[in-house]
């Protein structure tokens, strides 16, 4: 989700910036952007670190919080990380798994977490999700990308919706030895929907800026 030149997980408290309950300055949404840096094994135990409170292995719907030995079982098995930084303070703020070798004819499942409440209010977890979408796509790592969300995880709903997911009621649904059997909402989007969805927004910009042109 390249990022600042010192891994912000090189520390044994892997996010000690800001706690959870520190009020966040204001910031126009506009101001602040995300840059995504791919992981590696050795920043798993800094990975498990994070997923540890309850709201966040929970949402990624695990079975309980996943330790640094399941981790690195489900890197060998094709897991992906992508961490999610500030572009304006290069803070670590989220991250994305993705699930599944490199394949442009496949589908990738993926889960992801904005950390932090002040964060999401700034709008970052829909830009991650936009700057996701971009780079699965744009590189044809594969041909759609596809999530399992708990049924009572609404907001996730929500976002990946206003991403242009199609997000619709699933099964119940057995995810194997790190997830329980769980009510899940499927959500998908292939690369033509990436397609018209990238071309809907550059119309939307390149109206936009006709408009303020005009006053």
């Amino acid at each position: 989700m390249p990022r600042n030149g010192k891994d912000a997980l090189d520390a044994p408290v892997p996010y000690e910036c800001r706690g959870a309950d520190t009020p966040v300055e204001p910031r126009r949404k506009e101001a602040v952007e995300v840059v995504l840096r791919p992981g590696t094994v050795d920043e798993l135990d800094a990975l498990s670190a994070l997923m540890q409170p309850r709201d966040i292995w929970g949402n990624l719907r695990f079975k309980r919080p996943p330790t640094p030995f399941v981790l690195r079982l489900l890197w060998r098995s094709g897991l992906q990380v992508l961490f999610i930084h500030r572009s304006d303070d290069e803070r670590l703020v989220g991250f994305f798994l993705v699930y599944g070798p490199d394949d442009p004819l496949a589908a990738r499942e993926f889960d992801g977490a904005i950390l932090h409440v002040g964060d999401r209010r700034l709008g970052l977890a829909q830009k991650s999700v936009h700057a996701f979408q971009d780079r699965m796509f744009s590189a044809r790592r594969c041909a759609a990308l596809v999530a399992s969300i708990n049924a009572e995880n609404v907001p996730s709903q929500q976002l990946l919706r206003s991403c242009g997911f199609r997000v619709t009621p699933g099964e119940p649904e057995d995810v194997g030895l790190v997830r329980g059997v769980v009510q899940t909402y499927d959500a998908q989007m292939n690369r033509v929907d990436w397609e018209r969805l990238r071309a809907q927004q550059a119309h939307r910009r390149a109206t936009l800026g006709q408009s303020a042109h005009r006053r």
